[in-house]
């Protein structure tokens, strides 16, 4: 393999994902690596291409939530109820597997978690595979996730021939994930869709468990981390810590709503206060972070409620990596 070929072609990437290829695709959260969920070969490749360990399992999208249902041995009322509002969209939900479904995608449990997405060109190619794709994000295991279909070409270059573009991802975050296999759910992994969105859906408390596992994606300790190390701080207490690394010989660049009082001292990126807009464009912060050769990023905290709950698992994971020197 060369250098990934960005294409628009869906028929082209049909063809090569019943080949047997694994390809990037986008969605309205981040790029998948997909492959056909029939083909074990395929399947096999998406963990050696990512350098993913088996042990865990993946997410499979499909076109429609009548074929995700499809995989499943048993559909909760939690699970049709989340569904019916959030489908298509941002929203991943365990269920217990159909035997049909490959152990290489459930890491060899009993449960597999399924998404319809709604980007229109993910959409248009699921029509060709209703027995779905299984796609985890197209980066690097535990980097940045891309969202752009130039950060696939980066990260992936000599590994993939195929990329299939469908423009900036909307979202910019991985999707949220519900364990809906008891009585009470449970939130895995937070995202665009709030727990509070959740639980007004449901009617009943979502609980939350994001510390380690391998029921879901998205539980590795670290995740989502740049080449740069990263620092987080409250917006109140960011100076300070400006202030100690440099106090230690390092150059940091901040990104925070506000202007950090040190000035011109230090490197400043403006995040948006709007959480959304921050969800969009971080990802691609700290991949620009790298490439113009940062060392140490500090980042100023969102607030916690809402999709502020997921921007911050996000960064907590990216700073447990040391980064690299």
């Amino acid at each position: 393999m060369t250098r990934p070929r960005i294409t628009r072609s869906i028929e082209e990437v049909t063809a090569a994902l019943r080949g047997g290829q694994v390809v990037a695709i986008p969605t309205e959260t981040v790029y998948g690596l997909a492959a056909d969920a029939t083909n074990e070969c395929a399947l096999e490749l998406i963990y050696e291409v990512k350098g993913r360990p088996k042990r865990n399992p993946l997410i499979v999208h499909f076109a429609s939530k009548e074929l995700a249902w499809e995989a499943g041995s048993e559909i909760p009322d939690t699970a049709r109820r989340l569904a019916n509002r959030f489908w298509p969209g941002p929203l991943t939900l365990i269920i217990r597997k159909q035997a049909a479904v490959s152990p290489i995608i459930t890491a060899g449990q009993e449960t597999v978690a399924v998404r319809v997405p709604s980007h229109p060109v993910a959409l248009e190619l699921l029509k060709f595979f209703p027995r779905g794709l299984a796609a985890p994000s197209a980066n690097r295991y535990t980097k940045v996730s891309p969202t752009t279909a130039e950060h696939v070409v980066k990260d992936l270059e000599g590994r993939l021939n195929l990329v299939l573009d469908g423009g900036a991802c909307a979202i910019g975050i991985e999707s949220t994930i519900v364990d809906c296999t008891q009585a009470q759910p449970v939130l895995l992994r937070p995202g665009y869709v709030t727990v509070e969105e959740l639980e007004q859906t449901l009617g009943i408390p979502v609980m939350f468990r994001n510390v380690g596992g391998t029921l879901s994606p998205g539980q590795h300790a670290v995740h989502y981390a740049p080449d740069a190390k990263v620092h987080l701080s409250e917006p109140d207490k960011i100076d300070h810590l400006i202030a100690g690394l440099r106090d230690r010989g390092e150059a940091p660049l901040v990104i925070s709503a506000q202007t950090p009082h040190l000035g011109t001292s230090v490197t400043w990126w403006q995040i948006p206060d709007d959480p959304a807009e921050f969800a969009r464009r971080i990802y691609g912060y700290l991949r620009e972070a790298d490439a113009v050769g940062f060392k140490t990023v500090v980042i100023a905290t969102p607030n916690q409620d809402g999709i502020g709950r997921a921007i911050l698992d996000r960064l907590e994971k990216a700073a447990q990596s040391p980064g690299t020197t």
